[in-house]
């Protein structure tokens, strides 16, 4: 999205070679709706030994898209004050968008949320074309390689998941002052999990459209963790605040 203000299309199509280079050998299915995105996956593709497939997904056609006008209403009706006084209010999810809704305006902001909701929804598509028993199946961002040496396991190719749980990292954001369980710029399950995790995030999605809160992808999956915390798994956390707690820890003795 050229005109969102979190983060240019030029910051994006930076990160996206270090990307294929952390998915080398993978098999790889890009969504995209720019044809420079596409062209940057191609070239790293080929660089890194990735079986590519590119789908055309204009951003009126994602599945996210119907939610999206509610989703803005909702930032756009949340009361900012009270987050303001909450702990650590720097990291409250609520304010961090209405900053971006209020930079980059409504219509980039339809945009952005409208991807942000649709990563299960394609996922769990995805995953019903090829359901095959203990096939994986991952979302990554297209900029996921900026958290490359930030968390701890960070190389997720290296990891062992469980086929039981989806796989997926920390997040140190916060929704009405509460941490949030998880990173969706990393998702990782087996075709059953997907279905499972989509069926609780469309009904939670269908709730949180209705809320004076600037609701996104991770608000709700984390309305999905706390109700199903066995349905996923933490691979690891952000190094900061790892550093943090042991800071802490050593401040004390």
């Amino acid at each position: 999205m050229r005109e969102n203000t979190k983060r240019s299309g030029t910051t994006y199509l930076k990160y996206i070679d270090r990307t294929c280079r952390m998915l080398g050998g993978a098999e790889l299915v890009v969504f995209y709706a720019q044809d420079d995105v596409r062209a940057a996956f191609e070239a790293g593709a080929a660089r890194h030994g990735i079986a590519l497939s590119c789908r055309r997904v204009p951003i009126a056609e994602l599945p996210g898209t119907p939610y999206a006008a509610e989703l803005l209403a909702g930032c756009q009706a949340m009361d900012p004050e009270p987050l303001r006084a909450l702990p650590d209010a720097r990291r409250e999810k609520g304010l961090r968008h209405l900053r971006e809704l209020n930079q980059s305006g409504p219509e980039a902001y339809l945009s952005v949320v409208a991807i942000w909701v649709s990563k299960v929804l394609l996922m769990d598509a995805l995953a019903c074309e090829r359901d095959e028993p203990g096939h994986r199946f991952t979302w990554v961002d297209a900029s996921v390689s900026r958290f490359r040496h930030k968390r701890q396991r960070w190389n997720f190719m290296a990891q062992r998941m469980p086929n039981e749980a989806m796989a997926h990292y920390g997040n140190l954001m916060r929704v009405n002052g509460v941490r949030l369980p998880l990173n969706a710029s990393f998702l990782s399950a087996t075709a059953p999990i997907w279905h499972k995790v989509c069926e609780r995030f469309e009904a939670k999605l269908k709730s949180a459209i209705s809320q004076e809160y600037a609701h996104d992808e991770e608000t709700i999956l984390a309305l999905c963790h706390a109700e199903t915390p066995d349905l996923f798994y933490t691979l690891g956390d952000m190094h900061g605040l790892i550093r943090r707690k042991l800071a802490n820890i050593t401040g004390s003795l």
